[in-house]
């Protein structure tokens, strides 16, 4: 089960039961700013699967191959989203500079095995960074999502020896924001760690 899924259930139980029980979602023409997100979201995934040398050697064609399948190519604003999508990756490869940890995480939520998925997994010199990176501005005062709670108790079973901070980052400006640095007692007790293997 995927954490949006959970999370879906905690905002609206009948679009749970439409979307992941019964499987119904809507076909409708993706907008151009979801289509604009769509073109960070994978670029950012091949940027985290990618060697560090590749990411800015390789990063002009992957960037151009990702835009020309998923961007809003045919909208009248695609050099506005096109311009803003570059600056936003590249604001993400220096937050993907240094040493960085596997982005997936795995914990059991009573019965069920949720899949987590990071941002950006940082090891400090004296902590381990979980990081948000948000392709708009930061809230005045960030929150933090179920998937976020989940993946900080996760990130702080798997490294019990370092401190974990989980910290939003936007895209668009460079802002910062610390949104944890403990876990949320109420999640700590349900998650439980997957065994090995």
């Amino acid at each position: 089960m995927a954490v949006e899924a959970i999370e879906r259930y905690e905002k609206c139980p009948r679009r749970f039961y439409y979307e992941d029980v019964l499987r119904l979602r809507s076909r409708s023409d993706r907008a151009p700013y979801l289509r604009f997100l769509s073109v960070i979201r994978s670029t950012l995934k091949w940027m985290n699967a990618a060697a560090p040398a590749a990411r800015t050697s390789e990063f002009d064609e992957q960037f151009e191959l990702r835009w020309a399948e998923q961007g809003p190519v045919d909208h009248p604003h695609n050099t506005v989203y096109r311009s803003a999508a570059r600056q936003m990756l590249r604001m993400a490869q220096r937050e993907l500079m240094g040493e960085n940890l596997d982005l997936s995480r795995e914990a059991l939520v009573g019965t069920r095995r949720v899949l987590l998925q990071a941002d950006n997994i940082r090891v400090g010199e004296s902590q381990i960074v979980v990081q948000r990176l948000k392709a708009g501005r930061l809230a005045k005062k960030e929150t933090q999502r179920t998937r976020d709670k989940l993946l900080f108790a996760a990130v702080s079973r798997d490294y019990p020896t370092k401190p974990v901070v989980f910290e939003h980052v936007s895209l668009l400006t460079g802002d910062r924001a610390i949104g944890a640095t403990k876990s949320d007692s109420k999640i700590t007790d349900e998650v439980t760690a997957v065994p090995p293997g």
